[in-house]
């Protein structure tokens, strides 16, 4: 099922086009991420998709269906800093935030489990970490037990153990069957968490597609031979390469998908030639998306 669907969706002030007739959608169960620099319009749609921005042209459905009350007690969101009341608790903070969505006092309990508050329940807000206060803002997200999971910068200002802590919990919202969208300029963290991604430049869409199909797009094997010469020629005949570029140390293959090291190995083992380096690079998704900027420059 799409989760979500948009028709050109545009949002314009005065003479500045925040928001291009964007089309893109979403499926049940991804981890989608908007990827793009400061100002490419990730904020902008998902104020938006939540109502709290209204478009100046063109629609959007969430589960197939014109945005309504019903929907959008089905998406939970966190667009800007997560604001509690310091001198309350965690829990005492989400009871609040509980009576306001009209949610069941008991998903209070289960929301602090989700995010590992449970046992800081009792201590006052003002005394958590930035990475508490943002797991405490999932939470409070996550209260009415949504389908939709929405995350504008989720790792924003946070250390590095701060980043991993939240890192995980979205993989592990994620595996429990929700949906979530994550906003962000960060490539390594829409790498590690998500299965689809977006790319947006000043409000136009660049690119959509698979986060596993761009990182095979730049997958490489490097290999070497006591003689390369004869190597080369010997690799001239296997199908599959697609370019052979030729470092001071190693040739390095850009292949098929179906494709793999073992497969070279074997191929070349089995012509006598004998590998004295072999090795499989990852993609990254860094070099994709300045590559998917280029080719729209």
């Amino acid at each position: 099922m799409k989760v979500l669907e948009t028709t050109n969706l545009t949002k314009k002030y005065r003479k500045i086009t925040a928001l291009d007739q964007l089309n893109f959608h979403i499926d049940e169960g991804m981890v989608f991420g908007l990827l793009g620099p400061n100002g490419s319009g990730k904020t902008t749609t998902l104020g938006m998709l939540l109502n709290v921005l209204a478009p100046t042209s063109g629609s959007f459905k969430w589960f197939e269906k014109a945005p309504s009350a019903e929907s959008r007690k089905k998406i939970g969101a966190i667009l800007e800093i997560p604001c509690f009341l310091p001198y309350l608790t965690a829990e005492q903070n989400l009871r609040v935030i509980a009576k306001v969505k009209e949610c069941a006092p008991e998903n209070i309990e289960r929301s602090l489990k989700t995010v590992g508050l449970f046992d800081r329940k009792d201590d006052p807000f003002k005394t958590f970490s930035l990475g508490m206060k943002q797991r405490l803002a999932i939470g409070s997200a996550l209260l009415g037990d949504p389908p939709v999971l929405i995350l504008d910068e989720p790792t924003n200002g946070l250390d590095p153990q701060g980043i991993v802590e939240i890192r995980e919990l979205i993989k592990e919202i994620a595996g429990s069957g929700k949906t979530i969208i994550l906003a962000s300029h960060l490539l390594d963290e829409v790498q590690k968490l998500c299965s689809d991604f977006m790319v947006l430049r000043k409000g136009k869409k660049l690119f959509q597609g698979s986060v596993q199909g761009a990182l095979m797009n730049e997958r490489s094997v490097e290999v070497a031979a006591k003689d390369m010469e004869q190597m080369q020629t010997v690799l001239s005949g296997f199908n599959g390469i697609k370019k052979m570029n030729r470092t001071d140390d190693f040739f390095v293959l850009t292949t098929e998908d179906y494709v793999t090291s073992s497969d070279i190995s074997h191929y070349l083992f089995d012509r006598k030639i004998v590998v004295t380096h072999l090795v499989e690079k990852e993609g990254s998704l860094e070099k994709q998306f300045l590559k998917i900027l280029k080719e729209n420059d």
